[in-house]
Protein backbone atom coordinates (compact mmCIF):
# COMPACT_ATOMS: atom_id res chain seq x y z
CA UNK A 1 0.00 0.00 0.00
CA UNK A 2 1.14 3.19 -0.76
CA UNK A 3 0.61 6.17 1.31
CA UNK A 4 -0.09 9.09 -0.58
CA UNK A 5 0.04 12.98 1.34
CA UNK A 6 -0.52 14.64 -1.51
CA UNK A 7 0.48 18.16 -2.56
CA UNK A 8 -0.97 19.23 -5.78
CA UNK A 9 0.02 22.14 -7.85
CA UNK A 10 -1.04 25.84 -8.54
CA UNK A 11 -2.82 24.58 -11.62
CA UNK A 12 -4.51 22.07 -9.23
CA UNK A 13 -5.12 24.11 -6.62
CA UNK A 14 -7.29 26.69 -8.37
CA UNK A 15 -9.39 23.33 -9.81
CA UNK A 16 -10.50 22.13 -5.51
CA UNK A 17 -10.85 24.37 -3.00
CA UNK A 18 -8.60 24.34 0.18
CA UNK A 19 -6.57 20.96 -0.38
CA UNK A 20 -5.23 20.86 2.86
CA UNK A 21 -4.67 17.21 4.38
CA UNK A 22 -7.63 16.41 6.96
CA UNK A 23 -9.29 13.23 5.76
CA UNK A 24 -7.43 9.70 5.20
CA UNK A 25 -9.01 8.33 2.54
CA UNK A 26 -8.21 4.55 1.36
CA UNK A 27 -8.52 4.02 -2.47
CA UNK A 28 -9.04 0.47 -3.74
CA UNK A 29 -8.52 -0.21 -7.27
CA UNK A 30 -10.01 -2.75 -9.35
CA UNK A 31 -9.00 -3.26 -12.87
CA UNK A 32 -10.68 -5.66 -15.57
CA UNK A 33 -8.92 -6.32 -18.88
CA UNK A 34 -11.99 -7.52 -20.54
CA UNK A 35 -11.88 -11.14 -19.73
CA UNK A 36 -15.48 -11.99 -18.23
CA UNK A 37 -14.13 -15.09 -16.65
CA UNK A 38 -11.57 -13.35 -14.46
CA UNK A 39 -13.57 -10.31 -13.68
CA UNK A 40 -12.31 -7.45 -11.74
CA UNK A 41 -8.60 -7.92 -9.93
CA UNK A 42 -7.45 -6.15 -6.85
CA UNK A 43 -4.11 -4.45 -8.46
CA UNK A 44 -3.71 -1.19 -6.28
CA UNK A 45 -4.02 0.12 -3.21
CA UNK A 46 -3.21 3.88 -2.48
CA UNK A 47 -4.12 6.06 0.92
CA UNK A 48 -4.59 9.79 0.30
CA UNK A 49 -4.85 12.68 2.31
CA UNK A 50 -7.48 15.43 0.97
CA UNK A 51 -9.59 17.83 2.49
CA UNK A 52 -13.45 17.29 2.83
CA UNK A 53 -14.26 19.76 0.45
CA UNK A 54 -12.22 18.30 -2.17
CA UNK A 55 -14.90 16.72 -5.46
CA UNK A 56 -14.82 13.47 -6.44
CA UNK A 57 -13.56 14.68 -9.63
CA UNK A 58 -10.60 16.05 -8.45
CA UNK A 59 -9.89 12.76 -6.43
CA UNK A 60 -10.31 11.28 -10.28
CA UNK A 61 -7.25 13.65 -11.11
CA UNK A 62 -5.23 12.43 -7.69
CA UNK A 63 -5.80 8.61 -9.07
CA UNK A 64 -4.35 9.65 -12.73
CA UNK A 65 -1.33 11.52 -11.53
CA UNK A 66 -0.70 7.76 -9.73
CA UNK A 67 -2.15 5.25 -12.21
CA UNK A 68 -2.55 6.97 -15.80
CA UNK A 69 -6.02 5.64 -15.58
CA UNK A 70 -8.24 8.55 -17.31
CA UNK A 71 -10.72 10.38 -15.05
CA UNK A 72 -13.46 9.61 -17.77
CA UNK A 73 -12.79 6.00 -17.64
CA UNK A 74 -12.57 5.86 -13.43
CA UNK A 75 -15.76 3.98 -11.99
CA UNK A 76 -15.71 5.31 -8.17
CA UNK A 77 -17.75 3.91 -5.47
CA UNK A 78 -18.57 3.73 -1.68
CA UNK A 79 -20.55 0.59 -0.44
CA UNK A 80 -21.80 -0.01 -3.97
CA UNK A 81 -23.09 3.92 -3.98
CA UNK A 82 -21.86 5.84 -7.48
CA UNK A 83 -19.83 8.87 -6.44
CA UNK A 84 -20.58 11.76 -8.58
CA UNK A 85 -17.41 14.17 -10.13
CA UNK A 86 -19.45 17.16 -9.07
CA UNK A 87 -19.93 16.50 -5.62
CA UNK A 88 -17.81 17.07 -2.43
CA UNK A 89 -16.38 14.36 -0.16
CA UNK A 90 -18.38 15.82 2.83
CA UNK A 91 -21.52 15.57 0.37
CA UNK A 92 -21.21 11.77 0.29
CA UNK A 93 -20.19 11.77 4.37
CA UNK A 94 -16.76 10.16 3.31
CA UNK A 95 -14.78 10.39 6.82
CA UNK A 96 -11.26 9.83 7.91
CA UNK A 97 -10.36 5.90 6.38
CA UNK A 98 -13.34 5.19 4.88
CA UNK A 99 -12.65 3.11 1.32
CA UNK A 100 -13.30 4.20 -1.68
CA UNK A 101 -13.71 1.76 -4.60
CA UNK A 102 -12.26 2.59 -8.39
CA UNK A 103 -12.94 0.32 -10.90
CA UNK A 104 -11.28 0.41 -14.67
CA UNK A 105 -12.29 -1.61 -17.66
CA UNK A 106 -9.05 -1.90 -19.61
CA UNK A 107 -9.89 -1.33 -23.36
CA UNK A 108 -7.81 -3.36 -25.66
CA UNK A 109 -6.62 -1.85 -29.00
CA UNK A 110 -5.49 -3.28 -32.35
CA UNK A 111 -2.34 -1.36 -33.08
CA UNK A 112 -0.20 -1.77 -36.73
CA UNK A 113 3.30 -1.44 -37.12
CA UNK A 114 5.74 -1.31 -40.15
CA UNK A 115 9.40 -1.08 -40.23
CA UNK A 116 10.50 1.69 -42.04
CA UNK A 117 12.48 3.31 -43.76
CA UNK A 118 15.45 1.75 -44.63
CA UNK A 119 14.45 -1.73 -43.22
CA UNK A 120 12.81 -4.61 -44.57
CA UNK A 121 9.83 -3.19 -45.04
CA UNK A 122 7.43 -5.66 -42.86
CA UNK A 123 3.58 -4.92 -41.69
CA UNK A 124 2.52 -6.49 -37.68
CA UNK A 125 -0.26 -6.52 -36.35
CA UNK A 126 -0.94 -6.49 -32.50
CA UNK A 127 -3.63 -6.82 -30.25
CA UNK A 128 -2.96 -5.18 -26.93
CA UNK A 129 -4.48 -3.09 -23.84
CA UNK A 130 -4.36 0.49 -24.34
CA UNK A 131 -1.88 0.47 -21.05
CA UNK A 132 0.61 -1.70 -22.32
CA UNK A 133 3.85 0.58 -22.25
CA UNK A 134 6.00 1.01 -25.37
CA UNK A 135 8.85 -0.98 -24.25
CA UNK A 136 6.23 -4.36 -24.39
CA UNK A 137 5.54 -3.18 -27.69
CA UNK A 138 8.88 -2.70 -29.15
CA UNK A 139 9.58 -6.53 -27.50
CA UNK A 140 6.85 -7.93 -29.34
CA UNK A 141 8.03 -5.98 -32.79
CA UNK A 142 11.71 -7.24 -32.04
CA UNK A 143 10.20 -10.91 -31.67
CA UNK A 144 9.79 -10.44 -35.86
CA UNK A 145 12.84 -8.60 -36.31
CA UNK A 146 15.89 -10.42 -34.73
CA UNK A 147 18.02 -9.29 -37.64
CA UNK A 148 17.71 -5.99 -35.75
CA UNK A 149 19.35 -4.60 -32.96
CA UNK A 150 16.74 -3.55 -30.00
CA UNK A 151 19.09 -0.68 -28.84
CA UNK A 152 19.27 0.35 -32.86
CA UNK A 153 15.49 0.74 -33.53
CA UNK A 154 12.78 2.72 -31.30
CA UNK A 155 8.76 3.56 -32.43
CA UNK A 156 7.54 6.23 -34.17
CA UNK A 157 4.18 7.58 -33.54
CA UNK A 158 3.76 9.91 -36.71
CA UNK A 159 6.00 12.58 -36.13
CA UNK A 160 7.12 11.36 -32.68
CA UNK A 161 9.21 9.37 -31.08
CA UNK A 162 8.24 7.58 -28.21
CA UNK A 163 9.14 6.89 -24.70
CA UNK A 164 9.53 3.33 -24.18
CA UNK A 165 8.58 3.57 -20.20
CA UNK A 166 5.38 5.51 -20.91
CA UNK A 167 1.93 3.02 -22.10
CA UNK A 168 0.03 3.71 -25.25
CA UNK A 169 -2.59 5.64 -23.56
CA UNK A 170 -0.15 7.89 -22.43
CA UNK A 171 -0.01 8.61 -26.53
CA UNK A 172 -3.46 8.64 -27.15
CA UNK A 173 -3.23 5.80 -29.42
CA UNK A 174 -6.34 4.25 -30.14
CA UNK A 175 -7.86 1.07 -31.85
CA UNK A 176 -6.38 0.80 -35.32
CA UNK A 177 -3.72 3.50 -35.29
CA UNK A 178 -0.42 2.77 -36.92
CA UNK A 179 3.07 2.96 -35.44
CA UNK A 180 6.75 2.65 -37.50
CA UNK A 181 9.59 1.15 -36.22
CA UNK A 182 12.90 2.98 -37.26
CA UNK A 183 16.67 3.23 -36.79
CA UNK A 184 17.84 5.97 -34.26
CA UNK A 185 19.71 8.03 -36.33
CA UNK A 186 17.04 7.96 -38.99
CA UNK A 187 14.16 9.07 -36.38
CA UNK A 188 17.03 11.78 -34.52
CA UNK A 189 17.32 13.38 -38.08
CA UNK A 190 13.61 13.30 -39.03
CA UNK A 191 12.05 14.62 -36.15
CA UNK A 192 15.12 17.69 -36.08
CA UNK A 193 14.53 18.42 -39.53
CA UNK A 194 10.44 18.52 -39.64
CA UNK A 195 9.75 19.70 -36.41
CA UNK A 196 10.10 23.22 -35.14
CA UNK A 197 12.21 24.50 -32.73
CA UNK A 198 11.18 25.95 -29.78
CA UNK A 199 12.36 29.87 -29.09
Amino acid sequence: MSKIIYKPSSEARSRSPSLIGTRAIIVMIYVNNGDHETGYNHVALHKLSVDPDTTIGYVKDIIFDLNKVPASEQKLSRQGLKLEDQYLLSHYDIRDNDVIRMDYIELRVFITVRSWPGLHRKKMDFDVLRTTTIEEVKTRVMEDNTHLGSDDVCLMYGTQKLDETKMLMDYNIVDGDKMEIWRYYDAFSYTHLTLPTKA
